[in-house]
Order: structure tokens, then sequence, then C-alpha cells
């Protein structure tokens, strides 16, 4: 099947091929997000409601640099599993990245 090839694709680190390769909107989301094509990652993440695709839509988001639309999707995380301390982390550390921000402009 697709998603078969394109989780051998995703085993031989091929994340470029294995994102236009998988059917699953999950996997598709996971290898354009490893291929680095965040926009394309953007775009998938959305439509999976889980606490990984939450997670991982963060990062995304992250990446792009837009921090506060990474906290909210951490948040939506958290609500599902408060005990994420991988999203806990992500989302201390982009808060402290937009203090730091906000500080700069003030300045």
């Amino acid at each position: 099947t697709k998603d078969q090839q394109g989780k051998a694709l995703m085993e031989k680190q091929q994340f470029k091929q294995a994102k236009d390769t998988f059917l699953r909107p999950d996997w598709r989301a996971t290898s354009a997000y490893r291929a680095g094509d965040y926009e394309q990652a953007d775009k998938l993440y959305p439509s999976i409601k889980n606490e990984d695709a939450y997670y991982n839509h963060g990062n995304t988001l992250a990446h792009m640099g837009k921090y506060e639309e990474a906290i909210k999707a951490y948040d939506k995380a958290l609500a599902i599993n408060p005990d994420n301390q991988d999203a806990l982390h992500n989302r201390k550390i982009l808060e402290e990245l937009l203090k730091k921000d906000k500080e700069q402009q003030k300045q």
C-alpha cells in the first residue's frame, strides 16, 4: 500500500518522498515536518485531533517563527495530557522568547 511504501521511505530517512507517498494525514504531516516542509505540515496537522498532532503542530509553528500560535497548539496538547513534559518544556521556551522579544521592542 502507499502507507507501507511511505513507511519504508521514512525508515530510509527519505522524508520528502515519504510525504508525497503516504495517504494517512498524520504520517504525511510527520514526514513533511521531518523533510523541513513546515508549510505542508502546518496545513496537515490541524485536521488531526489528538495530543501528538497538537504537540507536533506546535513544533512546526515554532520552526516557522509563529510562537503565539505554537503556544496555543501546545495548550491543546496539554488540555488532553497536562503531564506532557515535552509540550510544557517547549511552551516555556517560547514564552521566554516572546517575553524577550517584547522587552527588546520596548527598548
